[in-house]
């Protein structure tokens, strides 16, 4: 009888060796990945800093989460010093109520002395206008030949005290009227008066032709 227990005593503990040398399988993980959709933040709105001083609109809008502002001059004559901290905002990007990105605000500055012009890219000092020229004064009216000394200057009145003029007037002692400075004449030395009333002598000219002029 003992000898029958012992038997089945080996029996199940080589049955029990058996059991927990046999590899079990791991259990089977199923993992499920679900995709989900995340809204965008809202972006926030941009203020009205144009009339602000640099250094107030920078610390707004860096608050807000824009970041830097991008600043530039709003004079085109201008340029924009190292320290800009006082000068004032005269254009914004973008206008109040839009959305503020980060790094996407603009600027245009003036100086503290100068006003924001009426529109961006000007001059703050409009180059001279040049002086126009003033049109060339006319020309002088000539001058009646001057009275020439020569040999024949008292033939007319060696001749007889007459001669006949080339302008169609007879000179006699005092002279006939109706002749013009500048005419032709003949003799020279001869007498006559103008139309106006002004005495005249027949002059030999510089280039070889008598013509009536003031005789003094």
């Amino acid at each position: 009888m003992a000898t029958v227990f012992l038997v089945l005593l080996l029996i199940v503990a080589a049955c029990s060796e058996r059991a927990k040398s046999k590899p079990v399988p791991a259990p089977t993980v199923t993992v499920t990945v679900t995709a989900t959709t995340q809204a965008p933040a809202a972006l926030l709105p941009m203020p009205r800093i144009v009339g602000s001083t640099y250094a107030a609109a920078a610390q707004q809008i860096e608050i807000l989460g824009g970041g830097a502002l991008q600043r530039r001059s709003v004079y085109t004559d201008v340029t924009l010093p190292a320290d800009t901290g006082a000068w004032l905002v005269c254009v914004q990007g973008p206008a109040p109520g839009e959305g503020i990105t980060n790094g996407g605000q603009r600027v245009a500055l003036a100086a503290p002395d100068a006003a924001c012009p009426d529109r961006e890219g000007t001059r703050l000092h409009p180059e001279p206008q040049a002086t126009p020229t003033p049109p060339p004064a006319p020309a002088p009216a000539p001058e009646p030949p001057k009275e020439e000394d020569d040999d024949g200057g008292d033939q007319g009145s060696a001749s007889g005290g007459s001669s006949t003029s080339s302008g169609g007037g007879r000179t006699g002692g005092g002279g006939t009227a109706g002749i013009q400075f500048g005419q032709p004449c003949s003799p020279v030395g001869a007498s006559a008066t103008t139309s106006d009333g002004r005495p005249a002598k027949c002059f030999m000219g510089k280039d070889g032709r008598a013509r009536w002029g003031y005789r003094s």
